[in-house]
């Protein structure tokens, strides 16, 4: 008996669906890896823009220490000199990042230490709202996301 070939031109369909779904996955791969750079370089920019902001308000608050500025306590006038974005300067030890937005991307809390005539006042946190997520710093160096005040 002889049996009869049919010229096979073209691919079967589990073929097609094993090269659709070996794409798939691959696709899944790299959009995870990239969004995870994306992640991180936010992170990046954001934790750059937090320490200038913590160098320069930290500028401020020792020119008020020091008896060097026009002003005897910390105030928003006196910190615009330093930091030219629109921001928020409260001694409010209770303030949330939820306090801040994006019409006031930039919040400034700070301390007074009544007990000390060296250093009376001191940067405690500087909170930013940074394309879309909320970032903070309590050190000037390391960064933080707040959570839940995705926007």
């Amino acid at each position: 008996m002889k049996l009869c070939r049919r010229n096979k031109k073209g691919f079967t369909l589990i073929e097609l669906i094993v090269v659709i779904a070996i794409i798939g996955i691959l696709g899944a791969i790299v959009t995870i890896s990239v969004s995870a750079v994306v992640r991180d370089a936010e992170i990046d920019a954001a934790g750059k823009k937090l320490t200038t902001l913590w160098s320069r308000s930290s500028l401020a608050t020792d020119m008020i220490n020091k008896g060097l500025a026009t002003v005897a306590a910390p105030d928003e006038t006196f910190y615009k000199t330093y930091i030219s974005e629109k921001f928020t300067l409260s001694k409010d030890p209770c303030a949330e990042a939820s306090d801040i937005s994006n019409s006031i991307p930039v919040y400034i809390q700070y301390a007074e230490n009544k007990s000390s005539s060296i250093k009376p006042f001191s940067i405690k946190k500087i909170w930013i709202h940074y394309k879309g997520r909320v970032y903070y710093t309590e050190d000037g160096t390391s960064v933080d996301r707040a959570a839940n005040l995705e926007s």
